[in-house]
């Protein structure tokens, strides 16, 4: 394979790009009678192919999937060295999930972006390469060769919907009888299984990681509705929260509506709690741009980013590498915010902004009805303050309407007997009969006044 030899091939490059090949054939299938396989020879390889796509649609876990993957296309094609690249939606770049043959440091890390080399090339056009020496090469395909030892490889591309989401990559090494069309074609049709094997991997793995999610959910929603003491919501959200996304350190804070700024009200760091004196006006550091904005947002790299506030990080005695922050809301309206700082396994993912999120409004509406219930309590317990004062009032006003009737039940009989005193002492001339009938009467009203007590 000379011209192979001359120019050089890789599927990867020493700085991990990644490259497939120097000629380009794409799959139409043999063109001499010679290659044609016989009745028995195709029946047996879509036995295989058959039994190939069971194995491969049977396994959902994505580890276990890739190594099949690399398995069956070893097996299938007799390479030397296989590669699995996909699509990483957000870079719009290929990366090496798996490979056989290839140094294991670039698995995750090496990257070819559209049109890049031979990989970028097939994801650019959704077209297969088969690269030999036999046929003529395209100049870009060409410039991204640079391994001699390669007899022969394939490229094909992983297609899904219509749209090019992966590569699929193989080669000989030495002299060995190099690919032809027929293994351009295989890999193609493999191709198309291990796409789909892939695509339904990744409905199994974001079924699973949904169902995570709401078992999460219930957990944190059956634990803050546990009681409606506004502290023991606040601990209870920020202990279930850093216990199902796992970081270092977190806060709870809320508006203060007066103020209008943001007050620490709860938060953790190595499993302490913390409560610092500091206040944050809204749009001040990322928790208060959240609050403003009423937008999650997760910040990779805490360095780089301008709306980072360093003093609550220094409070908290930590270095923060990368935070998650995310509001919380009631009816539309802003009440304060969760921020996470720094994941303890790996880094903060799309999951775990979107997880954050739907455990903050259930926070939210545990922490409305903590606040509707303690208002509650103190309307309830100020009523009954007042219906006490009223008690007491009325109480007063009733002993001093007995009094009053009191007083005048006894000043009659005291007012009868001052006036037959009077009229005994004082008239000295009284007939006998006369002053007996006024004591009898003064006795009598006496007498009165101890019935009366």
């Amino acid at each position: 394979m000379n011209s192979v030899m001359n120019s050089g091939w890789s599927t990867t490059s020493e700085d991990g790009n990644m490259g497939t090949g120097t000629v380009i054939m794409i799959a139409t299938g043999s063109s001499s009678s010679a290659n044609k396989p016989s009745p028995g020879d195709s029946f047996r390889a879509l036995r295989s192919l058959a039994e190939v796509s069971q194995i491969l649609l049977s396994e959902v876990e994505m580890g276990r999937l890739y190594e099949l993957i690399l398995d069956v296309v070893e097996q299938e094609t007799g390479a030397n060295t296989v590669s699995l690249m996909l699509l990483n939606e957000d870079t719009e770049e290929l990366c090496v999930e798996a490979a056989r043959g290839l140094p294991a440091q670039l698995v995750g890390a090496a990257r070819v972006k559209s049109g890049e080399r031979i990989a970028g090339w097939v994801l650019e056009h959704g077209e297969p390469l088969l690269l030999t020496d036999s046929s003529p090469q395209y100049p870009t395909i060409r410039e991204a060769m640079v391994r001699e030892e390669l007899s022969s490889a394939l490229c094909v591309p992983l297609k899904s919907k219509g749209r090019t989401t992966g590569v699929l990559n193989a080669s000989k090494m030495g002299p060995a009888s190099p690919f032809d069309a027929r293994d351009l074609e295989l890999l193609s049709i493999l191709a198309g299984q291990v796409a789909i094997a892939i695509e339904n991997s990744r409905i199994h793995e974001a079924s699973r990681a949904r169902t995570r999610q709401l078992a999460a959910l219930n957990e944190l929603g059956m634990v803050v509705t546990s009681t409606l003491d506004l502290d023991e919501v606040l601990r209870l959200a920020m202990e279930g929260i850093s216990r199902i996304i796992r970081v270092e350190a977190g806060s709870l804070l809320l508006l203060d509506e007066t103020t209008n700024e943001l007050i620490f009200r709860m938060s953790l760091h190595g499993g302490l709690r913390q409560n610092p004196s500091l206040r944050l006006s809204v749009g001040q550091g990322i928790a208060g741009w959240v609050v403003k904005e009423g937008k999650p947002l997760l910040v990779p790299d805490v360095q780089a980013e301008p709306r980072h506030y360093a003093e609550a990080s220094e409070r908290f005695g930590l270095e923060s590498r990368s935070i998650l922050c995310v509001p919380l809301v009631i009816r539309d309206h802003v009440i304060g915010a969760i921020e996470l700082i720094n994941k303890l396994e790996g880094e903060f993912t799309m999951e775990d902004l979107e997880l954050s999120n739907s455990m903050a409004a259930t926070v939210a509406i545990a922490l409305e009805n903590a606040r509707l219930y303690t208002e509650l309590a103190e309307f309830a317990r100020e009523l009954e303050r007042s219906q006490a004062q009223l008690l007491r009032a009325e109480k007063l006003a009733a002993t001093g309407k007995l009094a009053a009737s009191l007083a005048h039940e006894i000043n009659n009989p005291l007012q009868a007997i001052q006036n037959c005193l009077h009229l005994v002492t004082e008239r000295g001339s009284l007939e006998e009969s006369k002053r007996r009938t006024y004591l009898s009467m003064a006795g009598e009203e006496v007498q009165r006044l101890i019935d009366l007590v």
